[in-house]
């Protein structure tokens, strides 16, 4: 071929490649905010998908912007598997459903107990779907969840769902990491177990047994004691060994596990007062560094040293006893460390003698001193967790006091 033909080739082929062969016009798309999945009553399962209505989230409808219930649409089918329920649902909804921004889909516990597996799968090789999709477990039906997804403070449902999630990053209340890639990755990989988030309906209601718990993250999600608000209660994670739920994580068990596993950001926390019983020290905890953890495999057992350090800042002294002082501060931190000691020795018991699961990934580091693959998988690492031995250590340093040199009582006479 000549030098003559193949400059008019070249520019032929340069207007064949750009191009979108598959595109497909907004306004022709039915976009997916949330997506619940229960155990179907004439099928395998109920499909609930919520639905923006684009119109009247730009504030073009009759309704405004104001995000109430016209800002999306709830529709539910059953159908054998999640993927055809999205061809069902385009027999009544005007638009071709659509996974391409959808930020949350809640299965039931229900389900989950069952395992999950058959359902990710699908659905990760989807091209329309987003692994960084948060992953949600419902203690009741992923339907109700769905129903009640509307925002109040914030226009937009899909940044609701967003801004929700991400205050995990100021409590540690519920997993930082439950995106669905992480997840799933987690339930095949053989050295950690996955985690998701635990959400309920709750509000409006009074918890009876609230008089009798203490601490802010003493709660499964739906039992937290109050009132008004958002529908929907973000507490407490959801444990699995694979793809199948083995149990509840409460909201304080999961900070202790956020902070093994080096995702707490921070934090406050009730500190009974050392000297004046019912009184607490409040302090505002975050987190210094990463978790220095060390394994031993010497012994007949592996032996885990975990040492977390945290900085505290005074937030309230109910007693006004003067623990800013320097001889007195080491004592607040005794009483927190000690604290935080109890409740990771609760989640240790927990997770190794009734879930059997290595939530915490341990397991990476573990692998870490295998030579060859082989090894590796011929120890089992996740048999051999629930007899490990762990030790967890927490360093406090209270490093501020807050905007007062020193409490005072105040006069109540």
């Amino acid at each position: 071929m000549t030098k003559l033909l193949r400059l008019p080739m070249l520019f032929l082929v340069l207007l064949l490649i750009p191009g979108c062969w598959g595109y497909r016009e907004v306004d022709e798309s039915a976009f997916i905010l949330a997506l619940g999945v229960d155990k179907g009553e004439e099928s395998k399962l109920n499909l609930t998908a919520q639905i923006a209505v684009p119109k009247n989230i730009a504030g073009g409808g009759d309704g405004g912007g104001g995000g109430g219930a016209e800002s999306t649409m709830v529709v539910s089918v059953e159908t054998p598997t999640i993927l055809a329920g999205l061809d069902l649902l385009g027999t009544f909804v005007e638009r071709r459903p659509s996974l391409k921004h959808t930020k949350a889909i809640i299965f039931s516990s229900e389900l989950a107990k069952e395992g999950m597996g058959r359902y990710l799968a699908p659905l990760v090789r989807y091209r329309q779907f987003r692994r960084n999709t948060f992953i949600v477990i419902s203690r009741g039906k992923a339907r109700e969840l769905v129903k009640n997804t509307q925002p109040i403070l914030e226009d937009n449902p899909a940044k609701y769902i967003e801004l929700l999630v991400g205050t995990s990053k100021y409590t540690g209340l519920f997993p930082v990491s439950s995106q669905v890639h992480q997840f799933y990755n987690a339930a095949k990989s053989e050295a950690r177990q996955p985690v998701a988030i635990l959400a309920a309906l709750g509000g409006n209601r009074q918890n009876d047994q609230a008089g009798k718990k203490e601490g802010v993250g003493n709660y499964l999600a739906g039992e937290v004691p109050r009132e008004g608000g958002n529908k929907i209660d973000l507490m407490g994670a959801a444990v699995f060994k694979g793809g199948r739920m083995v149990g509840e994580l409460k909201g304080d068990e999961t900070t202790i596990m956020e902070m093994i596993k080096g995702n707490f950001n921070q934090g406050i926390f009730s500190v009974p007062d050392p000297h004046v019983p019912g009184k607490y020290i409040l302090l505002e905890a975050r987190a210094e560094r990463k978790p220095a953890v060390e394994i031993s495999l010497e012994e007949h057992v592996p032996v885990i040293n975990v040492e977390i350090s945290l900085d505290a800042e005074f937030l309230s002294i109910q007693s006004n006893i003067a623990y800013e002082r320097p001889g007195a501060i080491n004592e607040v931190e005794n009483a927190f460390a000690q604290i935080l000691q109890q409740d990771a020795d609760g989640l240790l018991r927990k997770t190794q003698e009734e879930f059997s699961a290595d939530v915490f990934g341990f397991g990476e580091e573990v692998r870490k001193k295998f030579l060859t693959w082989p090894e590796w998988e011929q120890y089992d690492w996740l048999k051999v967790f629930p007899q490990a031995e762990v030790n967890v250590n927490f360093n406090i340093n209270i490093r501020r006091i807050g905007l007062l040199r020193e409490s005072s009582p105040v006069r109540e006479r």
